[in-house]
């Protein structure tokens, strides 16, 4: 059983702390202090720190992915797009000089919603005006990333 803070030991409660560090995290500074504080507040079950920890850093060891954490870009995690009346949460939005990223963190296996997911995320954004724009789904389990 799980009380409010307290998570159980099961793939989704663990996708969950993954996308919730994800976006917590802005380079790789600060990781291990990051995954640490979080599994200490939300009592994360045995073993997550270091599992957490261990998958992230292979995150920023390879260049497809690391280059989604560039503090040097203005980043936007969650952030709320509007479109056709609904609202839509991509986890990660990087404005680059001449194009805008968006990345969705993902931990199972690669499904064809992830795709179109991401690509209602590109179409909110060049209907707000944004002419160059890449979607990108990042699998963390592996750290392979696909590009939409």
């Amino acid at each position: 059983s799980s009380d409010e803070t307290g998570l159980r030991d099961d793939p989704r409660h663990y996708g969950l702390a993954m996308h919730e560090i994800l976006s917590q995290l802005m380079d790789d500074s600060d990781v291990e202090q990051t995954v640490g504080l979080y599994c200490m507040r939300r009592q994360a079950p045995e073993g997550w720190r270091d599992r957490l920890c261990r998958q992230i850093r292979m995150l920023f060891e390879r260049p497809e992915s690391v280059c989604f954490f560039d503090h040097r870009h203005t980043v936007r995690n969650e952030c709320e797009l509007m479109c056709d009346g609904q609202v839509l949460r991509p986890d990660r939005v990087l404005f680059l000089p001449q194009e805008v990223w968006i990345v969705d963190f993902k931990t199972g296996e690669p499904e064809h919603g992830h795709y179109v997911q991401v690509e209602a995320y590109k179409q909110a954004l060049a209907a707000m005006g944004y002419d160059s724009v890449r979607g990108f789904l990042l699998y963390t389990q592996t750290a392979d990333v696909t590009e939409v």
